[in-house]
């Protein structure tokens, strides 16, 4: 048995620099392609090696054209495809963190808040700063808990959500593109914030 495995060995053995050859050629067998093609000079001691240059007729140039045009396209609509699905995968992730974004706020939000952001979402001028106290102070009869907060405590939330936006020097209030995309969504998903909130 030991002298099987000792043949064996020695075969193995001998077969290691014909493999690691055959692997390199075929690694960079395109730059090898071209060294040979271009032509070549090797010299050691009294050994030469000439392999002249290897001219081709122009209808095997021009097909090697043809090949590398197609070769080059598709590497273009390879990385093309690729681009596309980095693209889908942002995408995906982009969706991913909003719903996980919109489930945090829906959790948290008042039920009269999201009553706020639907009549915002009707007026595309946005909410004086009158009209947004009149609301809240009618919040404020429905629900004595917020008896001592003020309007700016009142959507200290839903602004640090982005759901809405106050214009600098008018003082009105509108819904983002996000709130508008957090109402689709609580719609869509079919949540029922009449009867799961209070506020």
């Amino acid at each position: 048995m030991k002298i099987i495995f000792d043949t064996l060995f020695i075969y193995l053995d001998s077969l290691k620099w014909p493999i690691t050859l055959g692997v390199f050629g075929y690694y960079f067998r395109i730059e090898l392609k071209q060294i040979f093609k271009n032509g070549f000079f090797l010299k050691h001691g009294n050994t030469e090696l000439n392999f002249p240059q290897v001219n081709q007729s122009p209808a095997e140039e021009k097909n090697n054209e043809e090949i590398e045009k197609t070769t080059e396209s598709k590497t273009q609509e390879e990385i093309q495809n690729l681009l596309d699905d980095n693209k889908d995968k942002d995408n995906q992730i982009f969706k991913f963190k909003l719903e996980k974004h919109f489930e945090y706020t829906y959790r948290i939000i008042f039920k009269s808040q999201i009553n706020l952001l639907l009549k915002m979402q009707a007026i595309t001028d946005g909410f004086p700063p009158l009209q947004i106290g009149s609301y809240f102070q009618d919040i404020q009869k429905s629900f004595p808990i917020l008896k001592n907060s003020s309007v700016d405590q009142y959507l200290k939330f839903v602004l640090d959500q982005n759901l809405i936006d106050r214009d600098s020097t008018t003082g009105k209030i509108k819904l983002t593109p996000i709130g508008n995309l957090f109402l689709q969504y609580i719609i869509l998903n079919q949540y029922n914030f009449e009867s799961e909130k209070i506020i």
